[in-house]
């Protein structure tokens, strides 16, 4: 298992130190235990770990160029532990509702040793209305918790102006659409999007995986915009929110589509 993740991870360029890859192994041996007794993963193959869960979050890893971060609905605890593993300069906040995910969380914590890693245990539109944690963090982090639009009102209200709001998602096509229709109120006012694709997995590993990272910074005018890569853009269309205009609550969100 060691072998395969030093060499799964230098297949990102990503170099992965003999401690950090007993942190990684503790990490999945933890993860199988407490899967046995509340629901953390229904991937429970030791390789498909490696691959669907740390290199997923990995991959994200050149986007947490900040000092600090709060990644929402954290469950087992991706992407948020992944990167505090590898980068011990970024304190990492973990938000989650479920009491028994936080407490598992904050056992890998101890077990790990990570000076620089937090749980909250709370919900992320409750939170969010704190003057303590509204616009606190650089980069805000969500993945597989709900629909890019609706996610975006979870998100932002904690992210600095001049911060990212990081999404981690399969193939966000339709959804980027879906929070582009000028019916959809819930998306945020004339933000653009630069989606950097990493295509398949398959171009590295041989096996298919879409992996899409969205990422919005907000601006000094409380709207938001996506920072520019390489990787081609899209534009959205107009929209009213005002979820990320200091000062202003974020919405309460109506989603049928999730169920936290």
């Amino acid at each position: 298992m060691k072998t395969i993740l030093k060499e799964l991870a230098k297949k990102i360029e990503i170099n992965l130190s003999d401690e950090e890859i007993e942190k990684f192994i503790l990490y999945k041996n933890e993860l199988k235990e407490w899967n046995e007794k509340i629901n953390l993963t229904a991937i429970t193959d030791d390789e498909e770990i490696i691959l669907k869960h740390f290199i997923d979050s990995l991959l994200s890893a050149p986007y947490f160029n900040a000092k600090s971060f709060i990644d929402v609905g954290s469950g087992g605890g991706f992407p948020a532990l992944p990167i505090l593993i590898m980068n011990e300069n970024i304190n990492g906040t973990m938000l989650e509702a479920t009491g028994k995910k936080c407490e598992f969380l904050n056992v890998v914590i101890k077990e790990l040793e990570l000076k620089n890693a937090f749980v909250i245990n709370g919900r992320a539109e409750e939170l969010a209305l704190k003057e303590e944690y509204r616009e606190k963090f650089d980069i805000c982090s969500a993945r597989a918790v709900a629909r890019l639009n609706t996610l975006s009102e979870y998100c932002i209200p904690f992210v600095k102006l001049g911060g990212k709001f990081i999404s981690l998602k399969g193939d966000a096509k339709e959804e980027i659409l879906e929070a582009s229709r000028k019916e959809n109120k819930r998306t945020v006012k004339r933000y653009r999007f630069t989606v950097p694709y990493f295509y398949h997995l398959s171009f590295h590993f041989n096996v298919s995986f879409p992996y899409t990272c969205v990422q919005i910074r907000c601006n000094h005018t409380g709207n938001a915009r996506v920072l520019r890569h390489d990787f081609g853009r899209i534009s959205m269309d107009k929209c009213t929110s005002t979820c990320c205009i200091k000062g202003r609550k974020p919405l309460r969100n109506q989603c049928t589509n999730y169920t936290r």
